[in-house]
């Protein structure tokens, strides 16, 4: 769903009770060679008077007009280090291509309640029971990505810059696929140390883990704008 999306409850009754978000980046570069880290946490509460699902498993009815929660956190934090491979120098601007790789751990937290009526053993579909109450937990799933890009930096003209972004990353031995991309401006305020940035930026996983018994599914999409401010030194 779209950013506006989330505080617009439409017709499907659901409502966003709280949201929480930060994204931070820092890098030190020295020559050709830099190195990076990035974080991204995001926290969100929903609830809904009705859920439309009747009858998702045999003999497992959910109450049409029962109150419903989600709880849904996710955290990335990655880490890795640039090289620059190729540049090129023009009269009034430069351009730099750097090859990037690292890792890249996630922490997903899922928490789904609502009002049951039945007679089936909950412990069985991973429910745990409280009352008129069954809350499913996915627990803490966490794992660590491996992953390689490339990134491409314009100077336009000094403080001023045009950036491009691009990796993947996982090939099965954390997530099955993750990639980023990026795209970016980038500019100096008043010839200081003061850095704004405007783009937009797209991180994806697809995740699965299957413990035998419980299968934990993850495809996800996180996108839109960016609008940041950096100090240099």
């Amino acid at each position: 769903m779209s950013f506006w999306d989330l505080f617009d409850s439409g017709d499907s009754g659901a409502e966003l009770d709280s949201l929480a978000a930060l994204m931070g980046y820092v890098e030190a570069r020295k020559g050709p060679w830099g190195i990076y880290g990035d974080a991204v946490w995001g926290k969100f509460d929903f609830s809904g008077s009705t859920v439309s699902q009747r009858n998702p498993i045999a003999d497992l009815t959910i109450s049409t007009r029962s109150n419903a929660g989600l709880d849904y956190e996710i955290t990335m934090v990655e880490s890795g280090l640039t090289y620059e491979v190729a540049s090129w120098a023009g009269t009034s601007s430069a351009t730099a291509l750097d090859l990037l790789g690292g890792a890249r751990y996630w922490n997903q937290e899922l928490d789904l309640s609502l009002a049951v009526n039945t007679t089936v053993d909950l412990g069985r579909l991973g429910l745990e029971r409280s009352g008129a109450v069954a809350v499913a937990r996915t627990g803490t799933l966490e794992w660590v990505d491996p992953f390689v890009g490339l990134r491409l930096r314009h100077q336009l003209a000094p403080g001023s810059e045009l950036q491009f972004l691009g990796d993947i990353g996982g090939f099965g031995v954390g997530s099955d696929l993750t990639w980023q991309l990026f795209g970016g401006y980038a500019f100096d305020f008043w010839q200081s140390n003061l850095h704004g940035v405007i783009g937009y930026r797209a991180l994806a996983v697809d995740y699965t883990q299957d413990s035998g018994t419980f299968d934990n599914n993850l495809d996800l999409i996180l996108h839109g704008p960016v609008i940041g401010l950096s100090f240099r030194w």
